[in-house]
């Protein structure tokens, strides 16, 4: 869905919507450390935020690093949500 509006003379606002389904999802996928984050610094996707909210994962050591939960949507990939965004998702599914 796509709507245009014209907030003041000479600007224009145009809002994209777009629905994703889910594939599939897995919950505690993996914790934020700098293992992760260096293994994935050479990739064009870092993972390094939550897809829906863009919250910054909490860096720590193995146990201590904020968790990170994976969901497939279908046509997009697999994402990284942190912990409230996951539970909002699946909370029906």
């Amino acid at each position: 869905m796509r709507s245009v509006e014209i907030t003041e003379p000479g600007k224009v606002v145009i809002t994209t919507t777009k629905s994703l389904a889910v594939d599939w999802h897995k919950a505690e996928f993996a914790r934020m450390s700098e293992e992760f984050k260096r293994g994935r610094s050479r990739f064009k996707e870092k993972f390094n935020r939550c897809f829906t909210c863009n919250w910054p994962f909490q860096v720590g050591a193995n146990e201590t690093g904020e968790v990170m939960n994976i969901v497939c949507f279908k046509g997009e990939g697999n994402k990284l949500l942190c912990t409230d965004c996951y539970e909002k998702l699946t909370g029906d599914l």
